[in-house]
C-alpha cells in the first residue's frame, strides 16, 4: 500500500510517501491497520508526509472515486467501492483536490471544452488539434515537452522519467481511439 518514488522527492513534496493499491472489505478496524502499517512504513523511511492514493504515483491512477459509480470502469481511472471514501476518511485523510474524468460518447470534444478552446485560441494563440498517429513518436516527444512546463505548475508534480514516458507510449489502450486525444498547443 506504501511506495516511496524517487523522482517525487526531488519535488515540493520531498520526504513524501504514497499510499496507493488501497484494497479493503468495508470494515474500519482493518482500514486502520493498513493505514497505521502504511505510515509506521512511511515513517520508518524518514518521510514526513504521506500522500494518496497516488498509485504509484500522480503519473499512473490517483484519487479516490466519490462519485459517477453508474458507469463502467475505465483505464487509469480510479474505480472503487463506495465506501472507499467513507473508509479513507475516517482514517484520518481529508480530500485535498477534485479530479474530473469526462466519459466521452463520442469522438467530438466535450461541449465545455468545444465552447471555451476558441476563446483560448483567440486570446493565447492555441491551437487545439487531434493527436496524428502516423508520428506518435514525434507526438510522444512533443506531450513530453508540454508535460515538462505543466509540471512547473502542476499540484501533484511527479516528473515523469524517460522509461516512463516509453512504457506509456507502448500500452495499446493508449493507442486505441486517437480521435479521443486531443493536443492544444501554442
Amino acid at each position: 500500500m506504501d511506495c516511496r518514488d524517487p523522482a517525487g522527492n526531488c519535488s515540493i513534496f520531498a520526504g513524501a510517501a504514497y499510499w496507493g493499491w488501497f484494497e479493503c472489505e468495508d470494515d474500519a478496524a482493518v482500514a486502520n491497520a493498513l493505514y497505521d502499517s502504511a505510515f509506521d512504513w512511511a515513517r520508518k523511511q524518514g518521510c514526513v508526509r504521506v500522500i494518496g492514493p497516488m498509485s504509484p504515483n500522480a503519473n499512473d491512477i490517483i484519487g479516490c472515486q466519490i462519485e459517477g459509480f453508474e458507469g463502467s470502469q475505465v483505464l487509469l481511472v480510479a474505480y472503487n467501492p463506495v465506501c472507499y471514501d467513507r473508509l479513507i476518511q475516517d482514517c484520518g485523510n481529508r480530500k485535498w483536490k477534485d479530479l474530473v474524468a469526462w466519459l466521452l460518447a463520442n469522438a467530438e470534444a466535450p461541449e465545455r471544452l468545444a465552447k471555451f478552446m476558441p476563446h483560448v485560441e483567440a486570446k493565447g494563440g492555441f491551437k487545439q488539434r487531434n493527436v496524428n498517429m502516423k508520428d506518435f513518436k514525434g507526438e510522444i516527444e512533443r506531450f513530453n515537452e508540454l508535460y515538462k512546463r505543466f509540471e512547473q505548475v502542476n499540484a501533484v508534480l511527479t516528473p515523469m522519467t524517460p522509461a516512463e514516458l516509453g512504457l506509456m507510449a507502448k500500452r495499446p489502450q493508449d493507442r486505441c481511439r486517437p480521435r479521443l486525444y486531443l493536443f492544444c498547443r501554442s
